[in-house]
């Protein structure tokens, strides 16, 4: 018979680590409308919070790794999406006056053109 005491595995969630994935995850979906930016931001800050704890429980290290990536990716796309609009925007500002689609269109390609 064993008398010595083992030690239980660990059975503790890594929540934090699995936030991380899932704020990661929605912020690098919702980067195009920028949204996802500030989604990133919080799991910039989450995500290495997530590693610590990982680092004391021993359990959700890579996935608080994934979210640390996928958020910072999320940032940098959410901010290229942020810089193509503007520029978008300032291309194309003599064709706001234009209510009808198709003159619209045609501005704008106007407007690429003379690129």
């Amino acid at each position: 018979m064993n008398t010595h005491p083992t030690t239980a595995p660990n059975t503790r969630s890594p929540r934090p680590a699995v936030a991380a994935v899932v704020l990661g995850t929605v912020a690098l979906l919702t980067s195009p409308v920028v949204v996802g930016g500030a989604l990133g931001v919080i799991g910039l800050v989450l995500g290495p919070f997530a590693a610590r704890t990982a680092r004391w429980t021993g359990a959700g290290r890579g996935m608080a790794l994934t979210g640390t990536v996928l958020s910072a990716l999320a940032v940098v796309a959410a901010a290229v999406t942020a810089v193509f609009a503007v520029w978008f925007a300032d291309l194309t500002r003599d064709c706001y006056e234009y209510r009808e689609v198709g003159q619209w269109t045609q501005c704008v390609q106007q407007q690429f053109d003379r690129r």
